[in-house]
């Protein structure tokens, strides 16, 4: 079935064989069910993103580390660079 969901479910009830009134307040029903249903998942991404704007309060503003200073790895880091190298040939790994 291609077409809306509208669509297809009016053609389902007429396939079901459904009376026009039942069918009519089917439609309606689920009518305003999509719209409810669209309006609550707009509120709650409303209500995330106005929360997230307060956990934005703690992003710092200005840099934890002078321009000047060099940024120096943690340890373990330091100790895994030092194993491996930081260039190794393609032919090392080749059978």
């Amino acid at each position: 079935m291609v077409g809306s969901p509208h669509t297809q479910l009016a053609a389902a009830l007429e396939e079901a064989q459904v009376p026009d009134t039942t069918a009519q307040g089917v439609l309606d029903i689920n009518s305003g069910a999509r719209l409810e249903a669209l309006q609550v998942a707009y509120a709650v991404t409303a209500l995330l993103a106005t929360t997230a704007l307060f956990f934005t309060a703690r992003i710092p503003r200005t840099p934890s580390v002078r321009p000047n200073e060099r940024l120096r790895p943690p340890p373990r880091i330091a100790a895994v660079r030092r194993t491996f190298p930081r260039r190794c040939p393609v032919a090392a790994f080749s059978p």
